[in-house]
């Protein structure tokens, strides 16, 4: 498969750090609907995470460009934001990829010991 195609099916425009905020607003939510408890520390960390009404503004307008194209086209990023992009997505999936194939290595390893020590 192409890498573009994993790229494309994999990330999404928005960058990692407007997911936190939205996280800690969801918890806190649940936490006042008695959905779930929280610590005071952990009240306390997630509310520091939240985002200022100018953020959330910001954030709002980021939605709009919704693919690589629209962030090229209409955002103030423009360009560079979408290699900041494709450069941080085709990172994180050559370090996963390389992840995958260690693990398959040492899991190929660990089999032929267990074999030379039974046989």
């Amino acid at each position: 498969m192409p890498m573009a195609v994993i790229i494309s099916r994999r990330s999404s425009c928005r960058p990692n750090f407007a997911t936190a905020p939205l996280r800690a607003s969801q918890r806190l939510e649940d936490a006042a609907e008695g959905k779930l408890k929280l610590g005071d520390d952990e009240a306390s960390k997630l509310k520091a995470a939240l985002l200022s009404s100018e953020q959330v503004e910001a954030l709002s307008t980021m939605k709009r460009h919704t693919d690589f194209n629209d962030l090229a086209q209409k955002s103030e990023l423009g360009r560079e934001g979408v290699k900041r992009q494709v450069v941080a997505a085709v990172s994180k999936a050559q370090q996963d990829q390389q992840r995958k194939v260690q693990t398959q290595e040492q899991q190929k390893e660990q089999k032929q010991r267990r074999g030379v020590r039974v046989g």
